[in-house]
């Protein structure tokens, strides 16, 4: 993964994948839970999302998507603000004090279920 995300470089400004892994937890009702790590060393705060009802991979690019999205432009995104790949899709973002697995400020997803 570290060979072609470092080839895509001419592609991308920014490599979000050399710079934050995203942890999946896959629990026992079928639901996901994903973490951002990385993000708080880039002055950002992580991202958490709890027992989804939703296809890992769509999550997984969900936040992939919103990491890309938080390193380009900042933290513009407001506690209760939705934000998704189409007008059809929201994905509700909070401002948590801090995570579950974090001791800092999150944003936590609201995600859909699938």
């Amino acid at each position: 993964m570290f060979c072609e995300a470092a080839c895509a470089l001419d592609e991308t400004p920014y490599p979000i994948p050399l710079w934050v892994s995203f942890r999946p937890e896959v629990h026992e009702d079928g639901t996901v839970s994903f973490s951002s790590h990385g993000l708080l060393d880039l002055g950002h705060q992580e991202v958490e999302i709890h027992h989804a009802r939703a296809k890992p991979s769509q999550v997984l690019e969900c936040v992939a998507d919103f990491a890309f999205y938080i390193v380009q432009n900042g933290p513009i995104v407001a506690d209760g603000d939705t934000f998704g790949h189409s007008r059809d899709e929201k994905i509700r973002v909070h401002h948590r004090r801090k995570g579950r697995w974090f001791k800092e400020p999150v944003y936590e997803f609201e995600f859909p279920s699938a």
